[in-house]
């Protein structure tokens, strides 16, 4: 008993100094988090298989925007959307969580990109729209939003500050599943079984 004491002890000052010293989450933070996953996203894009062909295709495009529909009719790979100028249907980020989805959020509107590639081959993208939805539920969310942020920084800093160990599982344990109140119970696992999802974030303003 006294000895679970000195460890809770312990792990509320190193939680205390990793949460409260380190995590910093601002509203502007919150917020680009809740666009990136409730923005609905109007694009065309012209797919290739190599960065020839895209380069190539890009230059006439710099000449003459208004060829894309054109040029994705006869040079895009992409079955479902070439013979409909490359226009996507309508989505958001997280349908591509890859560098499409990346480029789709952040683009500017109406701007062709550089060639760049994915795991199909090569893209060149227009963003023809970018709509907020769900704005009236964010307050509500906010806490959520702020909490999911939390969770990744915290876990961002406990991989870095301590070794994979006893002293790490414990504290990874404690921040895991303990940090929105201070009831928490220090279990044995392993330091895998407390995080694997993986984030990465990426944030822009919404036009």
């Amino acid at each position: 008993v006294v000895n679970n004491t000195i460890n809770q002890k312990l792990l509320e000052a190193v939680y205390d100094d990793i949460v409260k010293k380190q995590v910093k989450i601002s509203d502007r933070e919150i917020l680009d988090v809740f666009l990136q996953e409730n923005t609905t996203i109007w694009a065309q894009h012209i797919l290739v298989e190599d960065k020839r062909t895209a380069d190539r295709l890009y230059r006439k495009l710099l000449e003459n925007p208004n060829r894309f529909e054109e040029l994705a009719e006869e040079y895009s790979i992409d079955n479902t959307t070439n013979m409909n100028g490359g226009n996507l249907k309508e989505f958001m980020k997280a349908k591509f969580p890859n560098v499409f989805g990346k480029k789709s959020y952040t683009q500017k509107i109406g701007l062709i990109s550089r060639p760049f590639k994915s795991d199909f081959g090569w893209h060149i993208l227009r963003v023809n729209r970018r709509e907020p939805k769900y704005m009236n539920k964010y307050q509500e969310q906010k806490k959520l939003y702020r909490d999911k942020i939390l969770k990744k920084k915290t876990k961002d800093i406990v991989k870095k500050t301590f070794a994979i160990g006893i002293a790490g599982c414990m504290v990874f344990g404690f921040v895991a599943s303990s940090f929105a109140d201070k009831d928490f119970e220090i279990v044995g696992h392993g330091y895998d079984d407390y995080y694997n999802e993986s984030g990465d974030e990426q944030t822009q303003d919404i036009k």
